[in-house]
């Protein structure tokens, strides 16, 4: 047992104040990990020099809090070890790893200690504190070759201390034939973050180790996706968590209690934005420009985008919450502040978890013919989102709740193979937080978190492996004509004609040439064609169409970048 002001391990288990400070020791405090029937095994993985440089503190101070956390964090079931890469001693590292090196002597340090681990249990934890100049984030090649980014940053590799083969099979995504060793959250520092802003999260965190409480709820989307994000968080709807503001608001900004942007925009977001809200779900545009600054929307058809939520709006939220973010580059934070990341603003201020993407992520998009309520079939980040947020108001730990939404993804309905943008999916929406943090709700009366089987997750017999080629659009050497020509019977003007139909008359979107054109090959020998139309050329943020075909033009999906 260990005391929950001092961090000071107290050997008498029945013991009422602690020997070091004198704080009693709440009665509650002694036997939560008992009466949660809760046990978890976990490491803290960053660099206490690096990290008290960053924070401009010293290490000793440093020291203290991480010590303080995992004592208190032992009180409640989960009994965090710390591995400090700048001072990791064994005899198979030589070197301390260093992040101008790369991430590979990182996942030495991560190996090393996990298979000194003597309590490898079912529920591992792996905490991963400091930035990317800290503890890199791993960065891949992009699995997509027909979008602007060329990398994904993720830490998903960590989940997998196996050896030096897992960053190749991770490029592959062969890793997800293998079982999760680790459950992985990260909290980042930024350029601007404080040893205060360090203390304020920690000590936010521990208040929440019996559980985040959630009780009500906040929805943002783009209105292109108000039918599908009003299915995403179905569970929030019919258990009353989101405030009623029927008669408040006009029906344009305004649907089954989710907030539509850009009706609402940054000038007026005030008067409807919940700063005490427990969960935030945002489905909203993102952007990766250098001074781009929070969350977009936009009107179809015009090339402009309007900012909806800044930073500002982010860090006013006045108790502790959980974030579920959509939007393309939801969580990037490399190299910025919290002026120009949501993602910081949001942690140090009041969020504990935060989950989103570091890249440009994809889902579904309302037909126009839809004018009440129908359920839009979520996929990719909408189905991240939905599998996360059930499985928190499930029972489930973050770090267990985020496993379960990618292997919702690997398998979702309807796609026999897996494509790009599935394990694009999966790799790049990363959290961040103490993946052990868990939500309750006066609902749930069953003991919390639930514990779940690691090994969910894996691909269930899928594979992943196919071949992505850009077709000439400009009608010579290898065209596009002469090419499917080859295979098909119908001709690339009567596909193209097709889509702008199905465009047209399901989404609104007026006859155009697609921009770019590209045929994909699967392991089984399957192909497919995917045909990507940019809505909004010329606009800061990304709003392209996707449309995969068979080869003899079958519309098999219609998604849309956030």
């Amino acid at each position: 047992m260990y005391c929950p002001e001092c961090g000071y391990k107290i050997n008498e288990q029945d013991a009422i104040f602690c020997p070091e400070c004198g704080t009693k020791i709440a009665e509650d405090t002694q036997d939560s990990a008992v009466k949660n029937n809760f046990y978890a095994s976990g490491i803290i993985f960053t660099d206490v020099k690096r990290l008290a440089a960053k924070l401009r503190t010293e290490e000793h101070t440093v020291h203290k809090l991480l010590e303080y956390y995992i004592g208190v964090k032992q009180s409640y079931g989960v009994s965090y070890s710390l591995v400090d890469t700048g001072n990791y001693v064994s005899d198979n590292i030589v070197t301390p790893p260093n992040p101008d090196s790369g991430i590979s002597g990182y996942m030495d340090v991560l190996t090393d200690a996990y298979n000194r681990q003597a309590d490898k249990r079912e529920i591992n934890y792996l905490f991963i504190i400091g930035g990317n100049d800290i503890i890199p984030m791993p960065r891949i090649p992009h699995y997509c070759i027909d979008v602007k980014d060329k990398t994904i940053d993720t830490d998903i590799l960590y989940a997998f201390p196996y050896g030096k083969n897992m960053m190749p099979m991770l490029q592959n995504a062969q890793i997800f034939r293998y079982q999760q060793a680790f459950l992985v959250g990260r909290l980042p520092i930024g350029e601007d973050t404080t040893s205060e802003d360090f203390r304020n999260y920690l000590e936010r965190a521990v208040k929440g180790a019996e559980g985040i409480p959630l009780t009500e709820a906040y929805g943002q989307c783009d209105p292109n996706w108000k039918n599908v994000s009003a299915t995403v968080i179905d569970d929030l709807i019919a258990a009353n968590k989101l405030r009623n503001l029927d008669g408040y608001i006009s029906a344009d900004c305004y649907f089954r209690r989710l907030i539509l942007s850009p009706g609402i925009t940054t000038e007026n977001v005030n008067r409807v934005f919940h700063d005490k809200a427990h969960l935030y779900y945002y489905n909203l545009h993102g952007c990766n420009a250098l001074e781009a600054r929070g969350w977009f929307g936009a009107h179809k058809g015009q090339k402009v985008s309007i900012p909806v939520l800044l930073p500002e709006h982010i860090s006013s939220c006045r108790v502790p919450n959980i974030i579920v973010c959509e939007a393309c580059y939801g969580a990037r934070f490399i190299g910025l502040d919290k002026r120009h990341s949501m993602l910081l603003s949001a942690l140090y201020a009041q969020a504990l978890l935060f989950l989103g993407s570091s890249r440009i992520a994809w889902g579904n998009v309302d037909p126009v013919s839809i004018t009440e309520y129908t359920p839009v079939l979520p996929v990719y980040a909408d189905t991240m989102a939905l599998g996360f947020i059930s499985s928190i108001l499930g029972g489930y730990s973050a770090g267990q709740a985020l496993l379960i939404a990618r292997d919702m993804v690997l398998n979702q309905e309807g796609d026999c193979e897996i494509n790009p943008n599935t394990i694009s999916t999966v790799t790049e929406f990363n959290l961040f937080g103490d993946p052990s943090l868990f939500a309750v709700t006066p609902e749930m009366f069953q003991d919390r978190p639930k514990t779940l089987d690691k090994s969910k997750g894996i691909m269930s017999g899928k594979a992943y492996d196919c071949k992505m080629e850009q077709l000439d659009l400009s009608g010579n050497g290898n065209s596009i004509l002469n090419l499917v020509r080859k295979n098909v019977d119908k001709n690339i003007s009567q596909i193209r004609n097709s889509i702008n139909s199905h465009l047209y008359e399901y989404y609104g979107i007026e006859p155009r040439n697609p921009d770019s054109v590209f045929k994909v090959k699967y392991a089984d020998g399957s192909k497919e064609l995917r045909f990507n139309y940019d809505v909004l050329p010329g606009s800061e943020i990304s709003m392209t169409y996707i449309v995969r075909t068979t080869e003899n033009g079958k519309i098999k999906e219609v998604i849309m970048t956030k």
